[in-house]
């Protein structure tokens, strides 16, 4: 069994931290983190929060060869060494681990979230002009919008159909709106991934803590 532990600091957006090298009894385990030099830059095309999604979503293939993978967000550290363990261990039996997003429930919730503060300097400066309003007439109406997750961190084992899921997760992403978690919980009903949803808070989760300063 092979786990590829996956991360992308482009732009140099956050803090070099060492990571703590990861232990998983009788699995194999790898890590990337992706950076300008193993990931040079697509000046002429995208800004590295968009280029650093192509990671996020094409782990699998940009580091081939795994059974499973496991993303980690730039802005935290693995710096203790069961975190790799601890998100294989909640894997068993589905097809992703995702955590519940802390502060609001729906697509629609974080949709409005976002509208309200592109007033602010610090969301204009990412997202004004995304294209939130297609984002949310491309989903069918026959989803149930009654979840949203956090996309923060999230585990996946190496199938079509998670691999399916993936691919479209980075359609939506570069059409419509770089904030992905929009498009996530529409994407995993769609494809019928089953999901372990983590209770814990992601932004004060022991196993992936913030380091970003």
């Amino acid at each position: 069994m092979k786990l590829c532990v996956l991360s992308a600091n482009l732009g140099s957006f956050d803090p070099k931290v060492d990571w703590v090298p990861q232990i998983v009894p009788g699995v194999e385990v790898t890590m990337k983190r992706f950076d300008d030099e193993s990931f040079p830059p697509r000046t002429q095309t995208m800004r590295p929060r968009l280029q650093s999604r192509i990671a996020k979503m094409f782990g699998w293939e940009m580091v081939k060869g795994h059974d499973c993978y496991l993303w980690v967000d730039s802005s935290r550290g693995l710096l203790r060494p069961d975190t790799a363990e601890w998100f294989y261990k909640q894997a068993e039996g589905v097809d992703l681990v995702l955590f519940k997003h802390p502060h609001r429930r729906t697509i629609k919730e974080e949709a409005e979230f976002i509208r309200s503060r592109l007033h602010k300097k610090y969301i204009s400066s990412r997202y004004a002009g995304e294209l939130i309003d297609e984002q949310l007439e491309a989903i069918d109406k026959e989803y149930v919008d009654n979840c949203l997750f956090a996309s923060t961190a999230y585990f996946y084992w190496n199938t079509p159909k998670v691999r399916e899921m993936l691919k479209e997760w980075w359609l939506h992403t570069s059409r419509y709106h770089a904030v992905d978690q929009l498009a996530l919980p529409y994407l995993v009903w769609k494809h019928k991934c089953s999901v372990k949803v983590l209770p814990e808070d992601v932004y004060h989760c022991d196993y992936i803590p913030v380091v970003r300063t």
